[in-house]
């Protein structure tokens, strides 16, 4: 499968932060030496193995994210914007507000608190980064996340070029396509799938915004257009890797290869 595209971004999950080094050598070698290439995180790619030293998500982006771009020449879009002839590549890990909840989630008669969503359990279903990821209980990375992503993408307008903008959890609601049932128990990880903070900002932005993408849930979706923006959820996973190509010159995105 080859394509003659430029530029390759990659919408974050790449695994486990203390091989970030070998994830981006391995990311390097495969699209070559020539390549443009261009990352977010997600949210495995801050889970850890170990302590690490690290007491922070951002912690861990420093340790070992940012030497291991570096090291490969990767630009990670956590650490700031990628400037190009035509566009503005955008964006970041984006994490989760529990914006997305599902406000009809019934396990038997109980409804899931504010405190199931912070813990990630709920009866016998447990999210996982709240064990893997270190700093969660201590600090409000849906927060920080915003704050840091407002501020780079106020840049990128300021460019006055189009933006492409990636972030792996996803901004609006209607990009994420849920397999069970509206209510049932399993919609309980609905509130991990996105920051609701962030669509607010693109909306505010959207006309300069060429298009939004992210993964994180695994399911595709149509190229929807929300508040004006095109956008897309690449549904990409490690059982189902999935590719688009987004043209420059009209701006338009299809996949890749061609279906």
């Amino acid at each position: 499968m080859e394509s003659d595209a430029g530029v390759l971004l990659v919408a974050g999950d790449f695994g486990v932060a203390e091989r970030a080094q070998e994830w981006m050598a391995g990311l390097r070698e495969a699209a070559g030496e020539e390549a443009v290439l261009v990352i977010c995180l997600g949210n495995h790619d801050h889970w850890l193995q170990g302590a690490g030293g690290c007491l922070t998500p951002e912690d861990v982006r420093e340790k070992f994210w940012r030497p291991a771009c570096g090291a490969h020449r990767i630009h990670c879009l956590d650490f700031g914007n990628v400037s190009l002839p035509g566009i503005t590549i955008c964006g970041g890990y984006a994490h989760y507000d529990f914006g997305f909840a599902d406000p009809d989630v019934l396990e038997g008669s109980r409804r899931p608190t504010a405190a199931d969503y912070q813990s990630g359990r709920f009866g016998s279903l447990v999210y996982p980064d709240m064990d893997r990821i270190p700093g969660l209980a201590l600090a409000d990375e849906a927060a920080r996340q915003t704050k840091a992503i407002s501020r780079r993408l106020s840049q990128a307008c300021d460019d006055g070029k189009p933006v492409l903008f990636a972030t792996h959890t996803i901004p609006f609601a209607s990009m994420n396509t849920p397999e069970a049932p509206r209510g049932s128990a399993p919609r309980f990880f609905d509130a991990y799938s996105g920051n609701s903070a962030i669509g607010s900002l693109l909306s505010a932005m959207a006309t300069s915004i060429a298009l939004a993408v992210s993964g994180h849930s695994h399911r595709r979706t149509p190229l929807l257009r929300i508040h004006g923006i095109p956008c897309v959820n690449t549904g990409s996973g490690p059982d189902a890797l999935r590719f688009l190509l987004f043209d420059l010159q009209t701006l338009s995105v299809s996949p890749f290869p061609k279906e």
